[in-house]
């Protein structure tokens, strides 16, 4: 599948953690967010918006309610809620972006906060971009690794990342197997990429 457009901006979204998120419709009720605001986000676009408390709160109602999460903690930008079942902790901000917190040995400290690695096996990347396919393939084949920074620049989604200093060292990593799926506008690999903690949620990472 090709990645959707961004509701806000109208580029690419990529299902990166950190940088992602899917407002699904299921959310939508009477006093919720605006119909016409459901779907694909860069997570910096929905900050930069008028509708992400309208989607925290929708978000919240949902876990809580629906899901029978309960609230850890209610800070100044966040909300953290706890799955009773499994102990997963998320962060949601009050502007609608949702964090799921990794746990406290993955933290890695920066300036501002944290991050951690995220890897991701079997990430399938379809673009309508057939010659920046190709030269990825071309990297991974010859590589082993492919930066992600080659394919932020080719789809000019330098303006839509969040915290984009964490994304530096972001790479798809070669993996023989996976290559049989290729295709001249689809290719397979494993994913890797930080994301970035704010400070005040460091302390829920357990």
């Amino acid at each position: 599948m090709i990645p959707n457009a961004c509701n806000a901006c109208g580029k690419v979204v990529l299902e990166l953690a950190g940088q992602h998120e899917r407002l699904d419709s299921y959310y939508l009720e009477a006093g919720g967010p605006p119909a016409e605001s459901a779907g694909d986000w860069h997570s910096k676009c929905l900050r930069e918006s008028t509708v992400g408390g309208a989607w925290q709160r929708a978000r919240l109602r949902s876990f809580t309610d629906v899901r029978g999460y309960s609230v850890t903690a209610e800070l100044e930008a966040w909300t953290v809620i706890a799955d009773p079942r499994r102990g997963t902790r998320i962060g949601l901000a009050t502007h609608g972006a949702l964090l799921t917190l990794p746990r406290a040995v993955e933290v890695v400290p920066m300036l501002g906060g944290a991050y951690y690695r995220e890897r991701t096996s079997d990430y399938n990347l379809h673009l309508p971009d057939r010659e920046l396919i190709a030269e990825m393939q071309r990297a991974l084949v010859r590589d082993g690794v492919c930066p992600m920074s080659q394919m932020f620049r080719r789809l000019d989604l330098g303006s839509c990342r969040d915290h984009p200093d964490v994304l530096a060292d972001a790479r798809f990593i070669h993996d023989e197997e996976l290559r049989e799926e290729w295709g001249p506008d689809w290719l397979s690999a494993n994913a890797e990429c930080n994301v970035f903690i704010p400070a005040e949620l460091i302390p829920f990472c357990v």
